[in-house]
């Protein structure tokens, strides 16, 4: 990350950042499940996903794009402890425990959201569904194609006239 760069929440405590969260008059209602804790669930739920990250980091790998650098900031590591803390660490989609934030939207208005997202730009998920939403839509059932159903027909007309 250059100089000129924004710092966004880089420079904040987590707590700071999931206290802004609460307070946003957009705040969705999957970051309400802190409130149903206690400070000390805070603090664990914090020390847990901090811990988690920095596990992540014993096999490091230069980003390669420019979202992976972005990734990598102290502000995107902030924003996302806040978001999965603010979860109460469940998937938005399954209700299972989650380990990643996806971003729902990366543009508005004034364009990229970087530095500047806010709870309702991105959802807290699981591995599993995270893949799903970047692999969508799901692979269907193969059809079968026309010809071959013609053929079966053609087949089957044959057989009963014998």
């Amino acid at each position: 990350m250059s100089d000129d760069e924004p710092q966004g929440y880089g420079n904040m405590a987590v707590s700071e950042v999931i206290d802004m969260i609460l307070e946003d008059e957009e705040c969705p209602y999957w970051a309400t499940k802190i409130l149903q804790g206690t400070p000390t669930d805070r603090s664990l739920f914090i020390s847990k996903y901090r811990r988690r990250t920095e596990s992540r980091k014993t096999t490091p790998r230069e980003p390669q794009t420019n979202y992976e650098r972005y990734l990598a900031t102290p502000h995107w590591q902030v924003f996302r402890l806040a978001v999965l803390t603010c979860a109460g660490g469940l998937c938005f989609r399954c209700g299972k425990e989650a380990g990643e934030v996806h971003h729902v939207r990366y543009k508005d208005e004034g364009g990229s959201i970087r530095f500047r997202e806010r709870a309702k730009d991105v959802i807290p998920i699981c591995r599993s569904c995270h893949e799903l939403e970047h692999h969508k839509p799901i692979k269907a059932e193969p059809k079968p194609r026309i010809m071959d159903i013609l053929k079966w027909l053609a087949r089957r007309e044959r057989e009963n006239r014998k």
